[in-house]
């Protein structure tokens, strides 16, 4: 039975609490997903261009802790983004049990996942130096 029928609301994927992702980010990090998590339901897309300023309208924060919690969701699977032209981002939000793209073909492999810049769930999380060397998500294609 859904408890908030009679109230707007958008869903936070099961697994990032249940797998103990959510422990493991900091406060800006977390507020940074929900913020992307609200944009997508908010404009029907996983894909998304967001400056750091809409952002910091929408859930506070520096634009210095913004690239920090760009890494760490990346990291983690949640996330790939690059920059964009106007001091702007793009992001794909991921699902979180895969790696992959929200509908993407169940049949990707984990090594088909490293197409869209991401380990898989449950790999290793990609190196700190790795991570933050160059915003640029290789293989990606991100469609607006």
């Amino acid at each position: 039975m859904n408890m908030l029928r009679n109230c707007p609301f958008f869903p936070v994927p099961q697994r990032v609490i249940r797998s103990g992702t959510w422990k493991l980010l900091k406060r800006i990090a977390q507020a940074f997903y929900i913020g992307l998590l609200h944009e997508a339901e908010r404009y029907s897309s996983i894909n998304l261009v967001r400056s750091d300023k809409q952002m910091v309208a929408l859930i506070g924060g520096s634009f210095r802790s913004f690239r920090e919690a760009r890494i760490r969701l990346k990291e983690h699977g949640l996330i790939t983004y690059r920059r964009s032209d106007g001091g702007k981002y793009r992001y794909l939000l991921l699902d979180p049990r895969s790696g992959t793209p929200f509908g993407a073909k169940p049949s990707a492999s984990p090594k088909t996942a490293g197409h869209y810049g991401v380990a898989p769930f449950g790999s290793k999380l990609a190196s700190r130096k790795a991570a933050s060397r160059d915003d640029a998500v290789q293989g990606v294609r991100l469609e607006f």
